[in-house]
């Protein structure tokens, strides 16, 4: 279904009209994969928990092996060093029981037992249309969120993560994809294709979420902790992401 067509700079690749079909059964496997495995709540909650462990071994924990390898420098030494570690060797070494009272090596310990924290809050960004949103903005106030969070689940603001996900779209490619129609003119894929409409609008909304330990198995408890969370949480986001009016208006 791949043909060589004329574009304005010159000899382009494109899709002959009747291989649409085809091109969205890629489209469909990709999708399939982003939401199955690549953005799986379990993959997101483990890749939050992996970084605020490590986040919190620099910052709070001051672990030298870690200060040296998240602090760049551009010189040979330093890159040598970086390569010769993988996940397997970072985790290990944070499992080891010096590190066994320190906030990364908590951390590496619930990941490695597959104690994983819970969503106790998700909710479209769409649902807030008034809001003022930019990761700068949204950075400022999770630490408030993560706060009033950890005090409902009597836990530590640490073990609190709230941030805004949007899945990975659904093709890489960098540029256009063409489809050659039989009257011999272009077409870019997105306009001709419903299902890429639908499936790339879907991937790409925005969620606020927030992760945390969730200990009780009652399910009665768990929905009322979490309806506290989102009653609280949807305030405070309303309250602290309202745009800023300048003065007289």
């Amino acid at each position: 279904m791949l043909c060589r067509v004329s574009d304005e700079p010159g000899d382009a690749l494109a899709i002959e009209e009747d291989g649409v079909n085809t091109l969205e059964q890629f489209v469909l496997a990709r999708y399939y994969l982003t939401t199955q495995v690549i953005a799986h709540k379990g993959r997101r909650i483990t890749d939050a928990m992996l970084v605020r462990g490590l986040k919190l071994g620099v910052q709070l924990d001051k672990i030298d092996f870690l200060r040296r390898l998240y602090t760049f420098r551009s010189d040979k030494p330093f890159i040598d060093e970086y390569v010769k570690w993988n996940d397997e060797r970072l985790i290990s070494r944070l499992l080891e029981p010096e590190h066994e009272s320190t906030w990364a090596g908590r951390f590496m310990r619930r990941l490695a037992e597959r104690r994983l924290f819970k969503i106790v809050f998700r909710r479209p960004v769409t649902d807030f249309p008034d809001l003022v949103l930019d990761a700068n903005r949204v950075a400022s106030i999770a630490g408030e969120l993560e706060n009033a969070t950890a005090e409902i689940l009597s836990v530590a603001p640490e073990e609190v993560v709230f941030k805004v996900h949007r899945s990975p779209p659904t093709r890489k490619s960098e540029g256009a994809v063409l489809i050659s129609r039989s009257s011999g003119q272009l077409e870019p894929f997105e306009a001709r294709s419903l299902i890429f409409k639908s499936i790339d609008l879907s991937l790409r909304e925005e969620h606020f979420e927030c992760y945390a330990p969730l200990i009780t198995s009652d399910e009665q408890e768990r929905r009322r902790i979490k309806s506290d969370i989102s009653e609280i949480l949807t305030k405070r986001i309303q309250e602290l992401l309202r745009p800023v009016l300048a003065p007289g208006e």
